[in-house]
């Protein structure tokens, strides 16, 4: 090394691995800004899990990251002292897209779809097209009931592509934000500013992948509605369709929350009883206000828009 380049080396600018505040070499014993150890051997170390390993080689481990979480273990302890990584969230920012494709899809099952009777039908506003519609046997129209007509609105439905998507994702995204703020928060001052568990919550988004599958299920759902309306030869119940994604989503949810609750049982022992108590109750409270917020704001979102641009039926 020229002398030079010595001069260089000295007078580059070096990052905190917890916080990212920048200082000069020597490096402080701690940080200025979060009092992290510099000098000393860290609690947490470096993301060193197969998808961090793949993505340093410019490969693909998301599966092999997949399995790694849901049949790991032991390895939640030696994930939680692990600190948040340029893959770890890179991982979390996939499996939070998937995510909000899989509610994009929830809500294009719901919104722009009327079901009503053929004499409702010049009440309709602007873009409704009829999909299926119940056979009439004839008879009187007093005894026998009206038949049905399965309405969609083609312009109702890209609104709801694109706003459901884009407040799925930012809604999510702050989840995981505030999540690991209150995590560490719970943990006791001198555990602060380590990264503790910042990589777990990133990879414990594995745990959405059978809330995407759910998604993906609840597509067949406006066929089932067509058949059932219809009176195809080949019926498929809507009910059952949302059934069999609740199952599927239902599962992702439950072992995401135990994930959760393995995770805050690695904490340090003197505030394991907090961080354990936020994991069990906090984190879903959390996560259910904010799929809440998203469902019934953007309802309340689109009545607003079909009223104002005329497309309510």
């Amino acid at each position: 090394m020229t002398l030079a380049q010595a001069e260089r080396s000295e007078r580059k600018v070096q990052r905190c691995p917890a916080c990212g505040h920048r200082f000069s070499p020597p490096a402080p014993v701690n940080c200025t800004l979060c009092a992290y150890p510099l000098t000393g051997p860290p609690t947490t170390g470096m993301d060193s899990t197969p998808y961090a390993q793949a993505y340093s080689e410019g490969g693909r481990g998301g599966w092999a990251m997949t399995k790694w979480i849901a049949f790991g273990g032991e390895r939640v302890r030696h994930l939680a002292l692990m600190r948040a990584s340029s893959a770890s969230r890179r991982y979390c920012i996939v499996n939070l897209v998937w995510l909000s494709l899989a509610l994009t899809a929830f809500h294009l099952t719901e919104v722009g779809w009327h079901e009503a009777d053929p004499q409702a039908s010049g009440e309709r506003g602007n873009g409704w097209v009829t999909v299926a519609s119940a056979p009439f046997a004839g008879g009187s129209l007093e005894q026998d009931r009206l038949p049905h007509v399965l309405w969609w609105n083609a312009r109702i439905a890209g609104v709801a592509a694109g706003l459901s998507f884009v407040v799925a994702l930012l809604l999510s995204g702050l989840a995981v934000v505030l999540l690991r703020t209150f995590v560490e928060a719970m943990h006791s001052e001198a555990y602060r500013g380590e990264g503790r568990m910042s990589a777990a919550l990133h990879y414990a988004t594995a745990w959405l992948l059978p809330v995407t599958l759910g998604g993906a299920i609840v597509l067949i759902r406006p066929l089932a509605r067509a058949s059932e309306t219809g009176g195809w030869s080949v019926t498929v119940p809507s009910q059952m369709v949302m059934i069999v994604a609740g199952v599927a989503a239902s599962v992702g949810v439950v072992m995401g929350w135990f994930f959760l609750l393995r995770l805050g049982m690695t904490a340090p022992v003197k505030c394991r009883g907090r961080v354990v108590g936020f994991m069990a109750i906090g984190a879903p409270a959390l996560l259910a206000g904010m799929t809440l917020l998203w469902h019934f704001g953007l309802l309340v979102v689109y009545d607003q828009l079909m009223e104002s641009f005329g497309w309510q039926f």
